[in-house]
Parts: C-alpha cells; structure tokens; sequence
C-alpha cells in the first residue's frame, strides 16, 4: 500500500486588482496566480505582528516581464515601499533582507515598465514570503544616504545584492542601480578607518566611502567578480557620520549568497598616510624621519609634504623602500606643484633613492609603482632624513645653462 500526500496549492481569488480587493496571505505559504490580461495586477495582502526581514520571491512566466511592489498601508491608503524588476522576460524576481514594522503590508504583481504586455493564462506564477532571520543582517530598504543602516564599528554586518534594479534611483551616473548603504560614527578624532567588504560569485562589487557632505574619500577600482573590496587606512578627520555605500557592477545580482561589510577604526598616530592622498592638496603631512604607504588599488597614488614654510634651502636624503612586490616611483614637487624630478631607477623591489635633494619647505613627494602593480598586505616607507652636505657643489637641478652651478677657482 502506497500513501502520498498532496501538497495544498492555494490559488488567487479574482478580482484582486486594487489593494481594497487584495487576497490575504501568510509567511511561509505559497500561493499561484496568473496574469490574465495585458493590464492584470494581482494585489496581495499580509499583517505583521513584529518587526521581520522578508525574503520575496515571484517565479518566472514564460514571455512576460514579470515585476512586483511591496506597499505599506496607511490611514489614506497605500505608499510604495519598493519596486523590484529586473526588465528581464521569463525570469523570475527576489528581494532579500526586506524590514518591515508591525503593520499592513500589500504585494502587487504586475508586468514590468519595459515588458510588452501579454497575457499568459497557461503558466502560473507563484509568490512567496519567507521569514528571515534578523540577526546581523541589513534591513531594506536602505537605497539612499538617507535611509542608511547604522553599521557598529568592528561588527560584520551581511546583505544581500538583491534586486537587479532600483526604479527609484534617479543618479545620472548610476541610473536604477540597486545600492546599499550604511553610516558610523566617529567623535574622537583625527582616526583612520578600514572596511572590508567580501566577495561574492558572480558580483563585481562596488564600495564607497562617502562623508555627511556627500564628499568621497574612496571608491573602488574594478577586480572582478567575486573579489573582496578592502579600503585601508582612509583618514577622518571631522566628527560626524560617514557611509559606506555596496553595490554590483552591471546590474548583477546574488539571492543567495550574501556579502559581509565591516569597518573598523584605530587612532591617527602619524606613522602611515592618510588616504585619500590622490592629490598634491590631500597630501599627508610627514612629522616623522619615515611613514608608512600602501600601494592599493591598481593606480594608487600617494602624495607627502614635508616641512613648513621656509624659503631657507637646505640638504635631504629621500628614499622609498618598497616591499618586494613592487617597482616603485617616487618625485618631488614643490609649492607651485611643479615636478622637479623623477625618480625611477631601480627595479622591482628595489629602494630608490635621491641622495641630496636642495630644497626649502614645504616640499612634496608623490609615490607610486608601474602600472598594474598593487600590494594591500605590505607597505613601502618613504624616509626624508635632513643632511649635512658642506662642500657639496654639484645642486640639482642644473640640467640647462641657466641652471648652471657656479664654479670657484
């Protein structure tokens, strides 16, 4: 004797076009409805006692562009919450690690902005809410600096690139990019804080470090999919809060493996830059005989300045000790940001040098390796040590006639 159970398929109730008509539903259940007409919306209802991160889901339909918006009701009616749509047609949608508060909640189902409108009376969708588990967890929607998670210092905190799209945002550069953001606070400062964001597959992430007047101090370079983004040693130097923004590159997405973001801060003790450093006005401020630099990510550049005011010229020894992993760069500029030498002598690994620079303060030197050269465990040093040269004759640069050094004799 053979027993089998049949597994209860719940079906839409039509009319369900206005939320006022929507069908009731609960977490964990699962429910089959169709797009009927090329105008049909199916509107959904569920109540929530207590604060829950939903999971969402909506299968495929062959042909159609199917889309959903999660709403929340109010005393006039409803307001949108979130739009998901990844303008794909027979593919199926998903937001992940959706917050919602004690309330009324609706889903409608509908085809997407893109989609040309068709029926399908033969292939059902299905839709399904799951609960998810809060803990350590992001809380959509958190599309905008303005609705940032707060994220502790030092305490992972795990999303999800989920959904494809965000109709919502409007940014000229990043137009219906999905992001998530989180803000810190820091009150003790001058601090340098690092965040680490880990890989995902398929996803080339995108990471951000922006301060409370939308200024970045970093942003990403791409490393492909699947790579950690890591940002090291970026200064902080005002109270306040700062944000971290997360997002995929080419309107990617992962519903199931989620990333984990952390920052983490430790006071400024003048021992390694300040990024970001990109620019002779950002330059990091050398109070002692050697700092510390890293050369991350491909492009780096890093720029110093040495010394007050001073039209006094006297002798320095300058050098950059690289790790092992690195041909290094280094020149020196002055007050008016014009490069007055280059110097690139040396190979991989190697120190490089400029033995008796003559020059008054403040002065500059920028830092950085050949092309597709990164290293984000090991620093290089850049030493500037005053010298005394008594007798010297030969004063850079005398490289033309006008720079010519006097001889006596």
């Amino acid at each position: 004797m053979f027993i089998t159970c049949k597994k209860e398929i719940l079906l839409e109730i039509e009319p369900n076009d206005t939320y006022t008509q929507a069908n009731l539903i609960t977490v964990g259940k699962s429910i089959d409805g169709f797009i009927n007409t090329e105008s049909d919306i199916d509107f959904y209802m569920i109540d929530v006692n207590a604060p829950v991160l939903f999971d969402i889901s909506v299968t495929a339909v062959k042909g159609v562009n199917i889309a959903f918006t999660v709403w929340k009701a109010t005393d006039d009616g409803i307001v949108p919450l979130k739009y998901v749509d990844d303008m794909r047609k027979s593919a199926p949608e998903r937001l992940r690690g959706f917050k919602v508060e004690p309330g009324r909640y609706y889903i409608s189902i509908s085809h997407g902005d893109k989609d040309q409108r068709i029926k399908n009376t033969e292939n059902h969708y299905t839709l399904l809410i799951n609960q998810e588990d809060m803990e350590g967890f992001e809380s959509e929607p958190n599309d905008t600096i303005m609705s940032a998670n707060t994220i502790p210092i030092g305490v992972p905190v795990r999303g999800y690139y989920s959904p494809a799209f965000n109709k919502a945002n409007t940014n000229a550069v990043n137009p219906n990019r999905e992001e998530d953001w989180y803000t810190f606070y820091v009150e003790d400062v001058p601090v340098v804080c690092d965040v680490e964001l880990t890989g995902v597959p398929g996803i080339e992430a995108q990471l951000d470090i922006v301060d409370a007047q939308g200024t970045i101090l970093f942003s990403s370079n791409p490393q492909g999919q699947g790579v950690s983004q890591i940002a090291k040693g970026i200064g902080l130097s005002a109270a306040g809060n700062y944000y971290i923004m997360v997002a995929a590159k080419n309107y990617a997405a992962n519903n199931e493996t989620p990333y984990s973001v952390v920052v983490t801060t430790r006071s400024y003790d003048n021992t390694t830059e300040i990024e970001p450093n990109n620019i002779i006005q950002a330059a990091t401020s050398v109070v002692t005989d050697a700092i510390m630099g890293r050369i991350y990510p491909d492009g780096d550049v890093d720029f110093y300045k040495y010394g007050g005011d001073s039209s006094e010229n006297k002798w320095y020894r300058v050098e950059v000790t690289p790790p092992m992993t690195l041909d290094i760069l280094f020149a020196i500029y002055n007050t008016k940001g014009e490069e007055l030498y280059l110097i690139n002598n040396e190979g991989t690994g190697q120190k490089e040098l400029h033995p008796n620079l003559f020059i008054g303060t403040p002065f500059y030197v920028k830092v950085w390796a050949k092309r597709g050269q990164l290293d984000l465990d090991n620093n290089y040093a850049l030493a500037i040590v005053p010298v005394n040269i008594p007798n010297m004759v030969d004063i850079e640069p005398n490289d033309t006639k006008e720079q010519a050094n006097a001889v006596q004799g």
